[in-house]
């Protein structure tokens, strides 16, 4: 658990700094949550590909 905080931290934080930057002219609250949706969607898929990986495809 602490790894996956570490990871997210060095990883959300620049990405975050750099994505609020570029939103310009809009609302700082529509672009926090579309920055904030893509981290669950992809921390959700990073997940899943590492489940998928240890414990292999699952079969029908």
């Amino acid at each position: 658990m602490a790894l996956w905080t570490a990871v997210f931290a060095l990883v959300a934080i620049p990405t975050g700094m750099f994505l609020l930057r570029a939103v310009e002219g809009g609302f700082l609250a529509e672009g926090f949550f579309l920055i904030s949706l893509s981290w669950v969607i992809l921390f959700f898929f990073v997940a899943k590909v590492v489940n998928w990986l240890t414990r292999g495809p699952e079969e029908p």
